[in-house]
């Protein structure tokens, strides 16, 4: 990526680079713990920007100063380690974070952000650290390491990282929650066999990576691979199959052999040895996906070539796919003249000469059919599972997917050239927008970049729809692109709101609860004390219907609630509360209600209990007493008013079934005599004193 290329190369390697993005976002999307958000980051990261290192340093808590290694590429130091605390040494990463930028470096030897454990531990050259946003601000850095100097990422790479920072931050928020103790990365080796070995690796890889980047066709980036393994191993043998299309794999003329001579009817009869998908070493590996070894092909029954194997004293064969997506384009195949144990370190390097050889291909793809590639990425846009915007400085609309067009009624033809504002953002939201996109060409700050946001959307036919965004500026030359991925979350909002309504309101009769009815009272009070209104609660409770549960059953007795419920609501202000308290008890909220007004509803809502109810066919009186209490504004709270209008209910009672009685100080002075004899019988009685 480092290298200065031609602008229709810079052009192929943006589209590639967007494929990969989004290639890596679906994967993103797709993790299922935080250690596999953070090692996918890694990877992806280790892949956009060639980097010979790659680690994901994420602050140990929100608003933490110590940064924990929580996924990495080739890096010597344990998994969920603290590496550096950015209050009290150097570090590029508590750069990144506070700044909200990315930080390059050049020279890492001298640069003063890079931590100097880091630096004598690893020996880096140069380091860049792309902050990683998240909701609530920045939740560390993906740092990559680079063994030879480095002038700068190209505009290309920097796109590249920062996207995938934005993805990388949304998956390591939603799997942080479900799993922040998994530190287990599957393909990082916990063990290296030594120190040489390990640089002989990185050796490897590197020039192969060189040599792959260099390489004018696949075949000969191929055969470069083919020539630095068997260098590499010491291994007699390596060779090239590739599939033909009709899953079938076909030699090809690219061999490493020690011998010629001595190998020449291994090679002759390999020549002429096409296999099926399955069989032999190759059919093997193209059926898998996956490398795969054979401790002696003149032992293995899978094996067609057992008798030229033989010949050439051939014992131990190692091969590996080269995948582009999912589909194998090619199978390496190297043998030695030693029958050996699966070496698990080989096969993962395998591995990953088999990743550093897709890049050829990739790019030669590209090369070849830059049209068809630019129209895949049309095609995972298109099929994206959010709308997709992208905008110019001029806040003009320069990408719409097909999403879009279902989410807010345009299409691509009629968005294309509009202004975003008139087509996606209510019309009270839109001067924000434009001091905001202002503010940034002006400044470089933004309060919304690399965040994810909940704000509300509105569609051709002016339905305003609550949504989430994540939106990124790209620098392009002087100006700048800006992207977006918006996603409808109506339906979770909707959750939501039904979850805070069952939690507020009565299952059976749909009335508000006591929760709600008293939240309501207390705002209810609230007002009243700033409009010196009155206030006044009703509390009803249904004479008889006990003897209704008792005689008729209890699912007669919820549909004679269900009934008075309706009657109640039919009795009542617009404006007036309604809530069942529990059993066969109600309360009726009566804002700017004096008690006149009060004992005028109490009267209303008597007279609408006294029809009898149809019950299954059954008539059933419902009756009730009615307590009626006024809180005068400053006086009472909303568990007292609710009280008096209890008692004044009981009072209602002891006068006759379907009366109402208002409340009056007494009846609380009585109460209290009441409990206070009762306490003291009590007493007397545990004392002896009768």
């Amino acid at each position: 990526m480092a290298k200065q290329s031609r602008p229709g190369e810079r052009s192929r390697v943006a589209v590639r680079e967007l494929e990969r993005l989004l290639e890596a976002a679906t994967a993103l999307s797709r993790a299922e713990t935080e250690a596999e958000a953070a090692q996918l980051t890694a990877a992806q990261a280790m892949e956009l920007l060639g980097a010979d290192r790659v680690q994901v340093m994420c602050a140990e808590a929100p608003g933490s100063s110590r940064f924990v290694n929580r996924g990495q590429c080739d890096i010597p130091i344990p998994l969920g380690e603290a590496l550096v605390d950015a209050a009290t040494e150097p570090s590029g990463t508590g750069v990144a974070v506070r700044t909200g930028q990315t930080v390059f470096v050049a020279d890492a030897e001298t640069s003063p952000v890079v931590s100097r454990r880091l630096a004598d531990l690893l020996h880096p050259k140069s380091m860049v650290f792309v902050p990683l946003p998240g909701e609530g601000g920045y939740l560390g850095a993906v740092v990559a390491i680079w063994n030879s100097p480095r002038a700068g990422l190209d505009r290309f790479s920097q796109r590249a990282a920062e996207l995938l920072s934005v993805e990388a931050g949304r998956a390591l928020e939603r799997t942080r929650a479900a799993d922040r103790l998994a530190r287990d990365l599957g393909w990082h080796r916990e063990a290296e066999a030594s120190f040489r070995q390990e640089r002989a690796f990185l050796r490897l890889l590197n020039t192969i990576a060189v040599a792959a980047n260099e390489a004018g066709s696949v075949e000969g980036a191929l055969q470069r691979a083919l020539d630095e393994v068997c260098a590499y191993t010491g291994w007699a043998v390596g060779h090239v199959y590739v599939p033909d299309g009709t899953g079938t794999l076909v030699p090809t003329p690219l061999w490493h052999l020690d011998d010629a001579d001595h190998l020449r009817v291994f090679r002759e009869t390999t020549d002429q040895t096409p296999l099926p998908v399955g069989a032999g070493l190759p059919g093997r590996v193209a059926a898998s996906g996956r490398p795969a070894w054979v401790i002696d092909v003149t032992a293995d029954t899978n094996f067609p070539r057992t008798g030229a194997a033989e010949q050439a004293g051939i014992k131990a064969a190692m091969g590996f796919p080269v995948l582009l997506e999912n589909e194998v384009v090619a199978v390496l195949e190297f043998f030695t003249l030693e029958r050996l144990e699966p070496d698990e370190s080989l096969l993962e390097l395998a591995t990953h000469v088999g990743s550093q050889l897709s890049r050829v291909v990739e790019r030669r793809r590209a090369e070849d059919a830059l049209r068809a590639s630019e129209e895949r990425t049309r095609a995972v846009i298109e099929t994206a599972g959010d709308a997709f915007i992208g905008m110019n400085d001029s806040g003009r609309v320069t990408d719409w997917n097909r999403q879009a067009e279902v989410l807010f009624g345009w299409s691509r033809e009629e968005a294309i050239g509009q202004a975003v504002a008139d087509l996606v953002i209510p019309p009270q939201l839109r001067p924000g927008h434009r001091k905001g996109l202002e503010r940034f060409l002006t400044t470089g700050k933004s309060t919304i970049l690399g965040q994810r946001l909940e704000l509300q959307g509105r569609t051709r036919d002016g339905r305003e729809l609550p949504v989430e965004l994540t939106v990124w500026a790209t620098g392009i030359g002087p100006t700048f692109a800006f992207s977006a991925f918006i996603h409808d979350i109506s339906e979770r909002k909707n959750l939501e709101a039904e979850l805070t309504r069952q939690a507020l309101h009565d299952p059976l009769t749909g009335l508000a609860n006591r929760t709600l009815l008293i939240d309501r009272m207390t705002l209810a009070l609230t007002r009243a004390e700033r409009s010196q209104a009155p206030l006044t609660v009703l509390f009803l409770d249904l004479d008889g219907f006990k003897t209704v549960n008792d005689s008729l059953g209890h699912a007669t007795g919820d549909q004679l609630l269900v009934l008075v419920a309706e009657r109640l609501r039919e009795s009542v202000r617009p404006a007036d509360t309604i809530a069942r308290l529990g059993g066969d008890e109600f309360a009726l909220l009566l804002e700017g209600a004096g008690t006149e007004e009060g004992t005028l509803i109490a009267e209303r809502v008597g007279e609408a209990l006294a029809s009898p109810f149809d019950v299954g066919g059954r008539e059933v009186f419902a009756r009730a007493s009615i307590g009626i209490a006024t809180g005068e504004p400053g006086q009472l709270s909303a568990d007292e008013l609710l009280r008096d209008a209890d008692l004044a209910m009981y009072m209602a009672k002891r006068l006759g079934k379907g009366r109402h009685a208002v409340f009056e100080m007494a009846m609380h002075t009585a109460a209290l005599e009441r409990l206070e004899l009762e306490a003291d019988l009590r007493r007397a009685l545990a004392s002896g004193e009768f």
